[in-house]
């Protein structure tokens, strides 16, 4: 976002997930979320409440199909990389 911290792109993201997912404390979406934006100095403003859910919606459907496919079929389960 605007700093070296935030996560740069979609690999970077899927990755962070697959990290709390793979946890064995649960982590709270207040702490990650924060460091996707690369600390809480770089949450954003977001344009509008829409844009926010958008986003939100996106992110928490990414990380319950990724947490779909490490609990039921973990042998079809590969990292993204490379993807921007």
């Amino acid at each position: 976002y605007n700093t070296d911290h935030a996560i740069l792109d979609v690999a970077e993201l899927d990755g962070l997930l697959t990290a709390v997912l793979s946890s064995p404390q649960e982590i709270e979406p207040a702490q990650w979320l924060v460091a996707v934006w690369g600390g809480a100095d770089y949450v954003p403003r977001w344009a509008s409440e829409k844009e926010m859910t958008r986003f939100m919606n996106l992110a928490f459907q990414h990380m319950a199909d990724t947490a779909e496919r490490l609990n039921e079929f973990p042998e079809q389960f590969e990292p993204l990389f490379g993807l921007r």
